[in-house]
């Protein structure tokens, strides 16, 4: 009876002390699991490509070089170079300086190497008398008979002048003989200007150890490609123009490459990180979940030993009561 009485005394603080303790646990364990969550998000490479463009300028500078050079060989086989009359040359030189702006000046030799026509723009039919015959482009074309191309640069003016220079040969007794040589002085600076007036694309010219010679239209600011011209008489000669579209798409398509494999780089090495953190986390706030359900259980264990306690003590005092009192008016030894 008394036993009962303390258990329903008991039961309903124990009962709240477990369900507060219950709730606690389930409290500790959802926070745990917010804990342990993690999102990602992974960055979108965006790849844009230049706007087409038209480029034919290296094409077309080499074009004009080589109709001038064919133009020049045809003058130089022509027979009447091969007669010592004067007027016809001289009049055959008009005609091609007339079709060819940027041609300067043309003279022809004879075998020894003596100055007999010559007619420079502006200036007219030359009747000076000189020599060339101690000039090394002059020795070496009439010991092999073959075409000699150079450039020279005028020191008064600071011009560049393409040489072009072609023996003269004829028949002597069925055996091919040097006769003299046809030389043609071209203005390098001037054939890029005859071309920029018709041109509307931009462009930059270097010659030799990087000599600006020419440009039209330039900007440093441009994004340009270099390409090497093939001018007879010059290998140092390159031209700067704006990018063309293949070129640009090229580059920017190597460019876009390297930027999204740094950004699939970056975002591995970022998600590592993220994962290790996550990971280090997780282990700190299971560790912490674990002691602190230790210490729940331990409180939990110690009022659970309490009430024991104080079940048995209650239980021990309800015993005693009856016992300690003797026979109905007497006293513990039963006297009255």
């Amino acid at each position: 009876m008394i036993v009962r009485h303390s258990m329903r005394r008991a039961s309903a603080p124990v009962a709240a002390i477990v369900l507060t303790l219950a709730l606690c646990l389930q409290a500790s364990a959802g926070t745990a699991a917010k804990r342990g969550k993690a999102s990602h998000a992974a960055p979108r490479a965006q790849v844009t490509a230049p706007a087409k463009d038209a480029g034919q300028l290296v094409s077309d500078l080499d074009s004009l070089f080589a109709k001038s050079k064919a133009d020049f060989d045809k003058l130089a086989s022509s027979v009447i170079l091969k007669y010592p009359r004067t007027k016809p040359v001289n009049n055959m030189f008009w005609k091609a300086l007339k079709a060819h702006q940027p041609w300067h000046s043309l003279f022809r030799t004879d075998k020894k190497g003596a100055v007999i026509n010559e007619v420079i723009r502006i200036e007219g039919e030359s009747k000076e008398k000189r020599s060339v015959a101690t000039e090394a482009w002059f020795t070496q074309i009439s010991k092999t008979m073959k075409e000699h191309l150079t450039i020279f640069k005028n020191e008064k003016t600071g011009r560049y002048y393409l040489v072009w220079a072609e023996p003269i040969v004829a028949k002597v007794k069925k055996v091919d003989t040097f006769q003299g040589a046809v030389v043609a002085n071209i203005d390098l600076w001037d054939c890029f200007d005859r071309y920029a007036d018709k041109s509307t694309s931009p462009f930059k010219v270097h010659i030799l150890d990087r000599v600006v010679l020419f440009e039209h239209l330039w900007r440093d600011t441009i994004k340009s490609s270099e390409s090497h011209l093939t001018v007879p008489g010059l290998d140092k000669i390159t031209v700067r123009y704006p990018r063309p579209a293949t070129e640009a798409a090229s580059a920017q398509a190597v460019d876009s490459a390297a930027l999204v494999q740094a950004q699939q780089d970056s975002l591995k090495a970022k998600t590592a990180r993220d994962l290790a953190a996550s990971m280090a986390a997780k282990a700190e706030a299971a560790k912490k979940a674990k002691a602190h359900n230790t210490i729940l259980l331990t409180v939990i264990i110690i009022i659970a030993v309490l009430i024991i306690i104080l079940l048995v003590i209650m239980v021990a005092r309800g015993r005693k009561r009856p016992e300690d009192a003797g026979p109905e008016g007497g006293d513990r030894f039963g006297n009255l």
